[in-house]
């Protein structure tokens, strides 16, 4: 983030610096009276879409797997951005759950499963589950997780989307989201949906038992999609680090998850989460 200028003010929040920079935009830690600090994520203009459904998380929808939004401002200035509670929080990534059993990772994906089925419950949908969207805090006991980023959309520009653009955001989009990105679709019809995001997590999951993220070597969109249409993707192999699993069953609720068609996935994040719990052989240290 070298070189970048950095605001001394938004909103009412005074910035003191940034923390991460992604596809979205930069995420600054700021402070207000009282010194109470805030993470701020001001949204790239040429990548964001300021959808009015998004302020509908605010505060709408209370869990403890969800980041919640402190303030929204879509529609002054020439900023968008996003206010949440500032954590010492780091993206999900299996090296930081090094520790952390198989039985247990599957029960952090099952309860963020179960977190997102509110959203679904509530008529919304994320839109945009990845493993830089699920954030850890490494405390004293199970780790602390939380989701972020809700109710934020792209919009498709080939000229920003380049390589490393594309690595970080298609390979966790489900085929049709793909497909509405492409053909640039706007309105209703472009709105994630409940399908989408069991996609999503069913990518995430993967890479956070594997370490490994599907298609980051692919070029284009058009070739993630064609990759994701032949499967040829995302079964957890016997040479991956996991234990006390049902690892058979584990490759059934992953290929479930990621199928191609919505129509052959999981009908709700519920029955995703279910389902995943019956991979756990040993339930001795899972948290719930």
């Amino acid at each position: 983030m070298s070189g970048e200028e950095i605001p001394k003010v938004i909103g009412e929040y005074t910035i003191m610096r940034p923390v991460a920079r992604g596809v979205m935009g930069t995420v600054y830690v700021a402070t207000t009276a009282g010194n109470v600090f805030h993470a701020v994520k001001v949204l790239d203009p040429k990548v964001a879409e300021k959808l009015p459904w998004a302020t509908r998380f605010r505060g709408e929808i209370k869990d403890k797997h969800i980041l919640d939004y402190k303030a929204i401002d879509i529609t002054t200035g020439d900023r968008t951005y996003f206010v949440s509670e500032y954590l010492e929080v780091k993206p999900i990534a299996r090296h930081r759950l090094a520790g952390v059993r198989s039985g247990a990772l599957l029960e952090i994906v099952a309860e963020l499963a179960e977190s997102l089925q509110k959203v679904h419950d509530a008529g919304l949908a994320h839109g945009n589950i990845k493993t830089s969207n699920v954030l850890v805090r490494m405390v004293e006991g199970p780790p602390q997780v939380y989701i972020s980023d809700f109710g934020i959309g792209y919009v498709y520009d080939p000229d920003v989307f380049t390589q490393d653009k594309v690595g970080k955001t298609f390979p966790y989009m489900s085929p049709e989201r793909i497909k509405l990105m492409l053909a640039r679709a706007r309105g209703k019809d472009a709105l994630p949906t409940p399908a989408m995001d069991i996609y999503s997590l069913g990518v995430t999951l993967c890479e956070i038992l594997t370490g490994s993220v599907a298609y980051s070597d692919v070029d284009t969109p058009e070739m993630i999609l064609e990759k994701k249409r032949k499967r040829q993707y995302l079964v957890v192999g016997m040479n991956t680090p996991i234990k006390r699993i049902d690892l058979a069953r584990l490759n059934d609720v992953v290929a479930k998850s990621t199928s191609f068609e919505p129509k052959d996935r999981f009908r709700t994040m519920k029955e995703f989460a279910e389902a995943l719990r019956s991979c756990i052989l040993e339930k001795e240290g899972v948290p719930h």
